[in-house]
């Protein structure tokens, strides 16, 4: 967690970073196999499954076929006419058209492996101190961030290149990414706020309204805190997930803030949103609210993810249902990208995950996130069904249900789970979620039992 953390804020799959990070995940991922102790799948083992499929599908795109085999796969035209006119003969080839991209993304899915992996391993208590683990990642990046906006586009506080040297990106390399980690932060932070408050309210220690009430002080600032980093970022995207995490905070937790005096609840209230409105009067005075000047429709229509759209559609006819191979986006694209789209930007990934995976994944891939989907679907209704209990395995469930939400709806604007710390978070959300999962509610090591969040 801590590599991946330091180190695996960038989707790219040239940085520096990955030397180390990809290392100590195999590494981690091999001792966890392999340590003699018991692990408890019964509510993770979809997740796995699926998961493992996953990898044998990209594993099988590596597999070289036979030439008339290959030949008759939708998108491989161009590459035997460059043959034949060159008087190559036809080698066996794999299915996909970038080994060694095809390869790095197989790669990209070990973070998530191991945090599976440890996940099943994990007592109940440890499983809850995950909540603080993630909420401590999200502080991290906003506390960088900061450090980033003070120090100019020249800060050394900026983790990757290349990145959005003025833009307060944190431990991420880009900014919409920043702005989905802060949105999951502040579900996260109710859920680790509540379980703080509880257990202040059950101590035997004196002045605990004074304690709870700073508390929940102190945590409707850090919350202002990663909304005005997302809206100093300008991720349009960032703005409403962190809108809907908020949302979501205030509907699964409103009742712990109910349960305070009216006038804590005011000055609580008042507080946020004064803080808010100084911040916004604040960055908006020195221009640093790009949010607000990147709504306009002419800057959303001439976005070149909107431009793209008839020329992902045309790669998604070309090579369905096989897929040109998972990471091999850019290269095709290119391949088909008009002229006059062409300028001194890059267009490396789809900006919508699910188009990118139906195009380098194929039906195989497209059948693997419906499986997936059904799984989140039996999740969601689960928890509805046990709405009434209030055991903290059920709560980090609901947050992590959140989670998967917000980090879903931002894939569908950009690519965020292609990157090693967004993924092991989204990891984390799913065996959080799959607390659902397991009905037996035994104690002991059951999900169910887990200690305090």
């Amino acid at each position: 967690m801590v590599a991946t953390t330091l180190g695996g804020g960038s989707s790219k799959t040239f940085i520096t970073s990955l030397l180390y990070v990809r290392p100590v995940a195999i590494l981690c991922l091999g001792t966890l196999l392999v340590l003699p102790i018991r692990r408890d799948w019964r509510s993770l083992r979809w997740p796995a499954i699926l998961l493992a499929m996953f990898a044998l599908w990209m594993c099988l795109q590596l597999v070289p076929l036979p030439p008339a085999v290959w030949a008759t796969i939708p998108g491989r035209a161009p590459f035997l006419e460059a043959d034949t006119a060159i008087g190559m003969a036809q080698p066996w080839r794999p299915l996909t058209l970038g080994i060694d991209l095809t390869l790095a993304s197989l790669f990209t899915l070990v973070p998530a492996a191991a945090t599976l992996v440890a996940y099943a391993g994990f007592t109940p208590d440890e499983r809850a101190r995950t909540v603080p683990m993630v909420l401590a990642i999200v502080a991290a990046s906003a506390v960088v961030a900061l450090a980033q906006v003070a120090g100019g586009e020249n800060s050394v506080a900026y983790v990757y290149n290349p990145t959005s040297r003025d833009l307060p990106v944190g431990l991420l390399a880009n900014r919409n990414h920043q702005a989905a980690l802060l949105a999951i932060g502040l579900p996260v932070l109710a859920l680790w706020v509540r379980g703080q408050a509880a257990r202040m309210q059950h101590s035997r220690r004196g002045r605990q309204i004074e304690r709870v009430s700073l508390l929940y002080s102190l945590s409707s600032v850090t919350a202002v805190l990663f909304v005005l980093i997302a809206l100093v970022s300008g991720s349009r995207a960032g703005l409403i997930l962190c809108t809907g995490g908020l949302i979501a905070s205030a509907l699964l937790f409103g009742g712990s803030i109910r349960a305070l005096s009216v006038r804590t609840r005011w000055t609580i209230i008042g507080g946020s949103l004064g803080a808010l409105l100084i911040v916004l009067l604040l960055a908006t005075a020195f221009g640093r609210a790009l949010v607000l000047d990147r709504l306009d429709t002419t800057g959303i229509s001439s976005d070149q993810r909107f431009r793209a759209f008839p020329v992902l559609i045309e790669l998604i006819r070309t090579y369905f249902p096989f897929g040109s191979g998972m990471g091999t986006f850019d290269p095709v694209f290119r391949m088909l990208e008009p002229d006059a789209d062409l300028d001194r930007g890059f267009f490396n990934n789809a900006h919508n995950d699910l188009i990118e995976l139906i195009i380098t994944g194929g039906l195989p891939a497209l059948a693997l996130l419906a499986g997936f989907a059904a799984w989140l679907v039996a999740q969601l209704v689960a928890a509805i069904r046990s709405r009434g209990a209030i055991d903290a395995a059920t709560v980090r469930g609901w947050i992590g249900l959140v989670v998967i939400a917000l980090l879903l709806a931002a894939s569908l604007f950009d690519y965020p789970l292609r990157t090693p710390l967004l993924s092991m978070i989204f990891t984390l959300a799913c065996c959080w979620a799959s607390a659902f999962g397991d009905t037996r509610h035994t104690g002991g090591r059951g999900i169910a039992s887990a200690g305090p969040v």
